[in-house]
């Protein structure tokens, strides 16, 4: 118990808590694991409550109306999903939050989070910040697919995920984890897995990434990249 409030006072978002206002959230009863590939809501179920993504990765998608995949965010540790507008909107019974690794979470309801924001106006501002954080995120993703071309997304793509996940080496270069397929990112991009794998092998012929095995990827130069 003490392991799963440390976490907590150590998040960005509660660390200002009391242990007798993160007890009252009700959250220490709502660990949970997932595996690999596991949905951790489906279908708008359990989207009564908030998540934080304690340790793994866990990709938010939906069903277009063709029945193509179409991903939303992949979430790293310290995330928070769910229903973020602290209410259940009408989109929410299409989506679904799948792990892309195994992953450690928690969650709590909204009503249980509501009544602790009210005692605590910082937990709201902060909360609010992080709110505003999420949309900028997913209109950019959007601005992405609009305005840039196939390799244009897929470059982008991979410089995001270098400069917000990828560690920097002694030499400049970023090495980062690939827990995406070549179909997890055309989903991700609005491009097909064709044009994904080409796209990814003219990179590698181009020396501007270089896969090291299929779940490790070195950029050497990220300015060169794009």
């Amino acid at each position: 118990m003490e392991t799963k409030y440390w976490y907590l006072q150590n998040h960005t978002l509660f660390d200002q808590l009391s242990q007798q206002e993160i007890a009252e959230l009700n959250i220490i009863s709502c660990f949970k694991t997932a595996n690999k590939s596991e949905y951790v809501y489906l279908g708008g179920r359990d989207l009564t409550r908030l998540y934080i993504l304690k340790k793994g990765r866990v990709k938010i998608a939906f069903q277009s109306e063709s029945g193509e995949e179409v991903v939303m965010e992949i979430l790293k540790d310290g995330d928070i999903f769910g229903a973020v507008g602290l209410e259940v909107q009408p989109n929410h019974h299409q989506e679904y939050a799948q792990a892309l690794t195994d992953v450690a979470l928690c969650s709590f309801t909204i009503p249980d989070f509501v009544s602790v924001m009210q005692k605590n106006p910082e937990l709201a501002i902060r909360y609010s910040k992080k709110l505003g954080e999420k949309v900028n995120t997913v209109q950019g993703k959007f601005a992405n697919i609009i305005f840039k071309d196939s390799r244009e997304r897929i470059v982008n793509f991979f410089r995001l995920n270098a400069l917000h996940e990828g560690n920097q080496q002694a030499d400049g270069s970023y090495l980062l984890d690939m827990y995406l397929t070549h179909q997890d990112i055309a989903h991700f991009t609005a491009v097909s897995r064709q044009t994904v794998t080409t796209i990814i092998n003219q990179l590698i012929v181009q020396q501007l990434i270089v896969y090291v095995g299929r779940r490790k990827v070195v950029i050497p130069n990220l300015n060169k990249l794009g």
